[in-house]
């Protein structure tokens, strides 16, 4: 896959709230690299996403992507417990799958209910 199908794939996964789907998707020594935690591998990042997805929904909605080789970042709203939550998410991609993934929060929620 490229970079930016990497990328696309990783949103409809969560969407859809298929941890298996994310384990596919990550390289076995991936990072994902949250605000407050890094988790290193490719298992327990899906399980993070599976804790994730068994305490409530998790919609995001993706902005438009850039694409620059290896990289893809990328503005979007995550939608969960009825707000709104901006994020921004930079993919490194490596032989096919997900290296690296960093998220950044981008400010207050917006809305409730």
């Amino acid at each position: 896959m490229t970079p930016e199908e990497l990328a696309r794939a990783y949103f409809g996964a969560v969407a859809r709230h298929d941890a298996g789907a994310l384990r596919a998707l990550f390289a076995d020594d991936a990072e994902l690299v949250l605000p407050s935690i890094t988790i290193i591998g490719a298992a327990d990042i899906a399980d993070f996403y599976a804790r994730a997805f068994a305490s409530g929904a998790l919609s995001p909605v993706p902005g438009p992507m850039i694409c620059e080789g290896d990289r893809v970042a990328v503005e979007l709203e995550l939608h969960a417990g009825g707000v709104a939550a901006p994020l921004a998410d930079f993919f490194t991609a490596r032989d096919g799958q997900i290296a690296r993934l960093v998220v950044y929060t981008g400010g207050p929620p917006k809305g409730s209910g």
